[in-house]
């Protein structure tokens, strides 16, 4: 997750990304995402049945993957799944609904990739 996640941020801060985005997504985020999706197979949180602050982690991180493109996690089925049972938690759902969150940025403003308004 860690791993995945310096990647996004990578990419960010990437002033070519549009040049490069099917690339990275080709070499860097599919093979990832892939692991992460077969490791994630039956379970209701990355670890298992309770959550953990790796969820926290990926959640964040597979966030930002979607803004970036939003068909990102497509093929993932399993990832899908961990993303949803975490935006459904109460207090993440009651978080999301919030002006706070919607108005927030949701990367540094000033990197090269500007992602779309929540």
């Amino acid at each position: 997750v860690g791993d995945l996640y310096m990647d996004v941020v990578k990419f960010v801060w990437n002033p070519n990304w549009e040049a490069e985005q099917a690339k990275i997504f080709e070499e860097k985020y599919n093979p990832r995402l892939k692991n992460l999706n077969a490791y994630a197979a039956g379970k209701k949180h990355i670890l298992g049945d309770n959550l953990n602050l790796v969820d926290f982690a990926l959640f964040q991180t597979l966030y930002l993957l979607q803004k970036i493109d939003s068909k990102a996690l497509d093929a993932y089925p399993n990832l899908q799944t961990l993303y949803n049972n975490f935006a459904e938690i109460p207090q993440v759902k009651a978080y999301h609904a919030t002006d706070k969150f919607k108005n927030r940025s949701v990367y540094v403003p000033t990197a090269p990739f500007k992602f779309p308004s929540a």
